[in-house]
């Protein structure tokens, strides 16, 4: 993993370095988990600047590194829309898909992605703000069902950043800066900072 040279900053926040992920030299980060985390509650936050536009890529990956039926993905599709699916032995049972296009290879973004599985309005289950804005202009908003469990935090699963181990494929191309994975906590971006 290459340490980026590219900062980003105002008056009141200044993120100092950012990581570089490269699709041409397979870059991405990984983790095992030893145990199982909260699988209805987390949030994960992430600064980004991606460099390829209209190729698919993965932000967030879990999956269990052979079988295509079981996984959970952020990913920008090459229609340059955000998209989070959540699948189970082959079907989709979550699938949230911005209109919003992000198409801006200079611009630095950033992406909160909250969800509580345990909230009773479907609409709450999962929210995904981009600069500090809640988006609900969507393209798809199927919800998952109340108390599921999503594929995250599964011990058994891989988590990847940047890539998709089952299919070997979808590397980023582009920076990440301060990202951040909250288990057990649906936050809002006021959590990360401060937005003009």
């Amino acid at each position: 993993m290459l340490q980026g040279t590219a900062a980003i900053s105002d008056d009141a926040y200044q993120i100092e370095k950012s990581l570089r992920f490269d699709a041409g030299d397979t870059t991405y980060l990984s983790r095992s988990l030893s145990t199982n985390g909260n699988r209805r509650i987390w949030t994960y936050a992430t600064w980004f600047k991606n460099s390829k536009i209209m190729d698919e890529f993965l932000l967030l990956n879990v999956d269990n590194g052979s079988s295509t039926n079981d996984w959970l993905a952020l990913r920008i599709e090459d229609s340059s829309k955000l998209c989070l699916v959540n699948n189970v032995s082959g079907s989709a049972t979550a699938t949230v898909r911005t209109n919003r296009l992000l198409r801006d290879p200079a611009a630095w973004m950033h992406l909160v992605v909250a969800v509580d599985t345990t909230q009773s309005t479907s609409s709450e289950r999962i929210k995904i703000y981009i600069n500090g804005k809640l988006e609900t202009d969507l393209a798809t908003s199927s919800y998952p069902s109340q108390h599921a469990e999503l594929q995250i935090n599964n011990s058994s699963y891989n988590h990847n950043i940047g890539y998709e181990d089952a299919r070997n494929d979808y590397y980023f191309s582009g920076y990440l800066a301060d990202t951040q994975f909250i288990d057990g906590l649906a936050l809002s971006p006021a959590a990360f900072g401060s937005f003009d």
